[in-house]
């Protein structure tokens, strides 16, 4: 599994194969096929590739309507067990790299899981309670 290479390397993967997709030297299905492997994955910088790589083929497939919808239902699977992860709330034994993971989650849900009912509840909540006291940094 991809849990068998250190995760830099498993982040340069990442990288560089949506390069090689970026440059038409690699079919999007492939690197689909790829991200696949990082089903488990839970090392920040690991997520900060697949997140880039995550967000740019969106962008690149959001105008095919034959694979879009394909797409956004892999990417949300792929997504939606960090917040089982690492959660909606800090906690006090967090590591720092554990707080960067948890605004990256936030941002992929925003941009895959929108139609989760569970996430859409809790970004709501979240939203009504912050801008019913800005100051409240839970919210």
């Amino acid at each position: 599994g991809s849990k068998e290479m250190q995760p830099a390397d498993r982040a340069g993967l990442m990288l560089d194969s949506y390069a090689l997709v970026k440059a038409g030297q690699m079919k999007p299905e492939d690197l689909i096929k790829l991200m696949a492997c990082y089903s488990k994955e839970d090392d920040t910088t690991v997520w900060q590739a697949l997140s880039g790589a995550l967000g740019g083929l969106e962008t690149v497939l959001s105008d095919d309507d034959a694979i879009y919808g394909s797409y956004l239902s892999f990417a949300q699977k792929l997504v939606r067990p960090l917040v089982d992860l690492v959660g909606w709330e800090p906690s006090d034994d967090d590591e720092h790299l554990t707080g960067l993971l948890r605004g990256n989650m936030v941002s992929l849900l925003e941009t895959f899981c929108y139609s989760d009912e569970a996430v859409a509840g809790e970004a709501d909540r979240r939203c009504k309670a912050f801008f019913a006291d800005p100051t409240d940094v839970k919210a």
